[in-house]
């Protein structure tokens, strides 16, 4: 139903919500070169967290991460990449995702712009046997992200990167969260490492490293329910 015909209904859809993510989502990990720029970005009750994302992490610190993902729900369906870091509460020394920006060919919301339309052209994400592939162009053509690979093994991911950084999620310097729910086992289902064979990412590359540390894919189907509290 459009909000032009019953706008309540339509921002119940946006507050109350369930994602289905399908599978061969994408984390692209980057390190961070810049990382007083990308605090000033965060909430004031937040520091940039230096946690794990893989279990056998030994050195971890702070991520520019680019989760990559086909997305299913009632208002919001097709492709989108997350621009996001992992913060640490200084009170509580809980991890939350912070989402920075969207790249997405479908409607977002954020409580800065509100609803706002696509602003990305995706090839379809091809996982084929060994081969993983991803093309993104910007719609005003100035950015891109390219991304071959070949599978290769499965790794553990982190506990509190996977699970507690997800349970509440900021955007940028807003200080509400939006809670998620989720099914703890089904996210920590081991991830497929990948080989990089190509990865080319004009997005936020005056904040990052030019490659990337980790990239790993989830290979099931996910389901997030998500609650928005602004």
């Amino acid at each position: 139903m459009s909000s032009k015909k019953n706008p309540d209904n339509f921002f119940d859809a946006l507050t109350k919500m369930q994602l289905k993510i399908l599978p061969n989502s994408l984390w692209l990990a980057y390190s961070i070169v810049n990382p007083k720029d990308i605090q000033s970005m965060l909430p004031c009750h937040m520091q940039l967290g230096r946690i794990p994302l893989l279990q056998d992490d030994k050195f971890p610190e702070p991520k520019l991460l680019f989760n990559a993902y086909d997305i299913s729900s009632k208002w919001m369906n097709g492709q989108r990449i997350d621009i996001q870091t992992v913060a640490i509460n200084k009170k509580t020394q809980k991890a939350h995702l912070v989402i920075l920006d969207v790249v997405t060919n479908t409607l977002q919301w954020n409580p800065s712009s509100g609803i706002t339309s696509a602003n990305a052209y995706f090839a379809k994400p091809k996982c084929k046997e060994n081969d993983f592939t991803l093309k993104v162009r910007s719609s005003n053509r100035k950015n891109f992200l390219n991304v071959k690979a070949k599978r290769h093994k499965k790794s553990r991911i982190a506990w509190k990167f996977a699970v507690q950084a997800n349970e509440e999620c900021f955007y940028r310097d807003f200080s509400e969260p939006f809670e998620m729910t989720f099914d703890d086992k089904n996210i920590m289902t081991p991830v497929r490492l990948l080989d990089i064979t190509e990865a080319e990412n004009s997005y936020w590359k005056d904040f990052r490293s030019t490659n990337p540390t980790h990239a790993f894919i989830h290979e099931q189907t996910m389901i997030f329910d998500v609650d928005v509290n602004f």
